[in-house]
C-alpha cells in the first residue's frame, strides 16, 4: 500500500522448491522399515 508518505506496508511472499533424488532401492527400504516416530509410522502407512 503506498501512502501520501510514502509506502506503508510491504507483503514478501517467497516460495522455494528443493528437489532430491533418491535411488529407488534406499526409498523401497525406507518403506519397509519401522518408523522411528508416530507421524513417520502414519506417514508410510499411507504410502504403503
Amino acid at each position: 500500500m503506498i501512502g501520501e508518505d510514502g509506502v506503508e506496508d510491504l507483503t514478501v511472499d517467497i516460495k522455494t522448491t528443493t528437489t532430491h533424488k533418491v535411488p529407488l532401492f534406499k526409498l523401497k527400504a525406507w518403506l519397509e522399515s519401522s518408523g522411528r516416530y508416530r507421524r513417520e509410522a502414519a506417514l508410510k502407512s499411507k504410502l504403503r
